[in-house]
């Protein structure tokens, strides 16, 4: 007699497919919460909110802006030339800023299920952690 998994199928009610969103596109959308930025910029800061645990590699985070344009999460700000080259700035939208809630608020949910199922004795953490001032309150 075959068993039918329970947690094979996510409810939709509870959880929204676009939620998945992957660390580079989490880092990005965060970066702009802070006001628009160029892709340099974007850059060195997701280096540094990061603390170096997220290096962009060039390709990739310009692929990632692309993806997210088009998702309608961010635009494009503003244009400029420098040294010949153009500069453009991005701006997270309103539906940019909804997607990295939802997705705040499932990490959050995923880190206390897990830290709860390890345990006081194999977590390394037994309270919530305060915000590094690094980042600011946007999540406070």
């Amino acid at each position: 007699m075959a068993t039918k998994c329970r947690c094979a199928v996510p409810d939709p009610a509870r959880y929204s497919h676009s939620v998945n969103i992957n660390t580079q596109s989490f880092w990005v959308l965060t970066v702009l919460t802070g006001g628009p930025q160029h892709g340099y910029g974007l850059l060195k800061e997701i280096e540094t909110l990061s603390e170096g645990t997220t290096c962009p590699q060039v390709g990739a985070l310009y692929r990632t802006i692309d993806r997210l344009e088009a998702d309608g999460y961010i635009e494009i700000d503003s244009e400029e030339t420098v040294d010949g080259r153009l500069r453009r700035y991005y701006r997270i939208t309103d539906d940019g800023c909804a997607q990295l809630i939802e997705a705040v608020e499932e990490v959050t949910t995923m880190a206390d299920v897990a830290r709860a199922r390890l345990g006081p004795k194999r977590s390394r953490r037994t309270a919530k952690p305060a915000i590094r001032p690094s980042l600011g309150t946007a999540f406070a």
